[in-house]
């Protein structure tokens, strides 16, 4: 059976989470980032879809989140 979803495999957010090491925050960022790089090049740098922007998004605030509240408390290196 396909998935009825167009973007299947999105990630689930911090607030289903109670605690998140830094090895899984980079791989989502990766597996963000993963998603945005195949759909512009298969598809062309302008034409990436709703689902990859929205990727770029979580990338974005997932690495705004370790700057500011896991590196900003001393908690990473």
């Amino acid at each position: 059976m396909r998935p009825t979803s167009p973007h299947p495999h999105t990630q689930v957010g911090r607030e289903d989470e109670f605690s998140i090491n830094r090895t899984q925050m980079l791989a989502r960022i990766r597996v963000c980032m993963g998603g945005t790089v195949a759909e512009e090049l298969v598809f062309g740098a302008g034409e990436v879809s709703s689902g990859a922007t929205d990727d770029l998004r979580q990338a974005t605030e997932m690495a705004r989140y370790m700057v500011t509240q896991v590196w900003g408390e001393g908690m990473g290196e």
